[in-house]
């Protein structure tokens, strides 16, 4: 039942990934065609800004979730009732002060910005995003924390795949015909938070001994506090970037940052959507305590993560910056093609992916405490680092900001994990990057060599996109199973068994 509820929690979460970078490169395009770079680079860094108020409720989440663990897997309903009502309890209290922190927003944006938009625009827009995150803390969130714990992330992953659909379809038909910003976001964000009608009615349903009413138990969850350093180490680390850049470089800046980041970050999605819901697995497993059972799936699940991961970003450095091109040609009013931007958010990902297989086994365990310290050092090199260079080589030197403090922390990671939980030796997860980079290199030889990748329209890109995608999915594939044949075959068996035609409907219903 494990196997089968993660592997419904990777098909979805994936699809999840590709539905939200293509509307990711959609939506951009149009505003910037609609409205000017300075609109599309307003609404990227007012998104920056309200994440770093959800720290008000950050850590609630992922505490409840790895309280859950244990009583779910033993069947303890009176105790996991009691951590959904302190859960709610707490992402009430976050609501309420996220309003008051979005209005205070509000106010002090459009000084930030002054001259570049107009102070009513931003002073709305900053009202009308913030308030998807109140509906998230006051309503839905106690329904998905629930629902993760439970291995079911692929429910929260369709009702998402529906409202970033129907979303996408409102906001798209707004633009072209012609309306207000303010209108298209205010509508769209209303049509994509109705998502939680969806949610609400499958989880009573399917939950009818849950109960959020009952006495809270607030001790089940006090390492949120822990976790809660940690949400808010990351929020510097990933959003950081580009309120540096608002605040030194301009909106038009913004936008530039924002497209490439747009790219690579749908790689990041592509690739941890092969992670995504397996967090809860892992954690049945050492509630568990499943020695032999952790490391067996732990060394498949990394193994399959990496080659994913390298096929990715073999493929990214040879299709960055002809996407880019593409995407950028009827953009006038800044200067959009940058190799050396390119080059460091390619660096950038790569870092951020390395570390995923780790930082799902830690948050899985729930060594937040353990590791809080670290988090800190890594938000602290990225700030100071940035703050240092923006000056001088402006999204460049914000970029090397970022690659230093994901350098020290993936590294961290890896050691903590191995020596901590899994109790193996390092040199297993460095062997498998080293080998898969050499791979991916060889993979490249043709593209340097024989062809190489012109395009000037959208369907030149996506030719050379199939045609390079297949060719080093066959290389790294290949290369790991010359190297490693036993976990390969390991894999592809159950890979075969999960995905058998004949029993997936029977899986689906009995997940459920």
């Amino acid at each position: 039942m494990r196997s089968k509820k993660a592997l419904f929690n990777l098909i979805t979460s994936l699809i999840l990934q590709i539905i939200t970078a293509a509307i990711g490169i959609i939506l951009p395009k149009l505003y910037i065609d609609g409205y000017g770079s300075e609109i599309n680079g307003l609404v990227s860094s007012i998104k920056q800004f309200l994440s770093y108020l959800s720290i008000v409720g950050a850590g609630v989440g992922a505490a409840s979730i790895a309280a859950l663990y244990t009583p779910i897997a033993l069947g303890e309903n009176n105790k996991i009732n009691t951590i959904l009502s302190a859960t709610k309890a707490f992402y009430k209290r976050s609501g309420y002060l996220l309003i008051i922190l979005v209005i205070i927003l509000a106010v002090i944006y459009p000084q930030i910005v002054d001259g570049e938009v107009s102070e009513s625009i931003s002073f709305l827009m900053v009202l009308i995003l913030g308030l998807s995150g109140v509906v998230e803390y006051l309503i839905i969130g106690k329904y998905q924390v629930i629902l993760t714990a439970d291995q079911k992330s692929y429910i929260v992953n369709i009702v998402q795949i529906f409202g970033i659909l129907l979303n996408s379809l409102v906001c798209i038909l707004m633009i072209k015909s012609g309306f207000h910003v303010l209108t298209v976001q205010l509508t769209c964000t209303v049509v994509y938070v109705s998502r939680m009608f969806i949610l609400i009615g499958y989880v009573k349903r399917r939950y009818s001994n849950i109960s959020f009413e009952s006495e809270p138990n607030y001790s089940a969850i006090s390492n949120r506090r822990d976790a809660l350093v940690h949400q808010i180490a990351g929020l510097a680390v990933f959003n950081t970037p580009i309120v540096i850049v608002t605040i030194f470089c301009g909106l038009k800046e913004v936008s530039v940052f924002a497209i490439y980041y747009m790219v690579i970050s749908g790689v990041v999605m592509l690739v941890s959507a092969f992670s995504n819901g397996l967090m809860a697995a892992f954690g049945d497993i050492l509630a568990k305590g499943e020695k032999v059972t952790l490391l067996r799936t732990f060394n498949e699940f990394e193994s399959l993560y990496y080659i994913v991961m390298f096929w990715a970003y073999t493929c990214t450095s040879l299709l960055f910056l002809p996407f880019i091109k593409v995407y950028t040609a009827s953009i006038k009013d800044i200067e959009y093609i940058r190799p050396s931007v390119a080059i460091l958010f390619i660096i950038v990902g790569i870092s951020n992916s390395i570390r995923v297989p780790s930082l799902t086994i830690v948050n899985a365990a729930g060594h937040y405490k353990q590791t809080k310290n670290r988090s800190i050092i890594e938000a602290l090199i990225n700030v100071i680092v940035s703050l240092i260079l923006v000056r001088t080589w402006g999204l460049e030197g914000v970029l090397i900001g970022s690659v230093c403090s994901y350098a020290y922390r993936t590294i961290d990671l890896i050691v903590y994990s191995s020596r901590h939980i899994l109790q193996r030796q390092i040199k297993n997860t460095f062997y498998k990057l080293i080998n898969n980079f050499i791979i991916g290199t060889i993979s490249l030889f043709p593209f340097f060599t024989i062809f190489k990748i012109q395009v000037i329209s959208f369907f030149d890109w996506f030719c050379w996109a199939v045609i390079s995608g297949i060719w080093i999915l066959i290389v790294i594939t290949l290369g790991n199973y010359l190297i490693q044949p036993t976990t390969m075959k390991n894999i592809f068996l159950r890979m075969k068994n999960l995905l058998s035609y004949n029993e997936i409907f029977k899986k689906v219903k009995r997940a459920n």
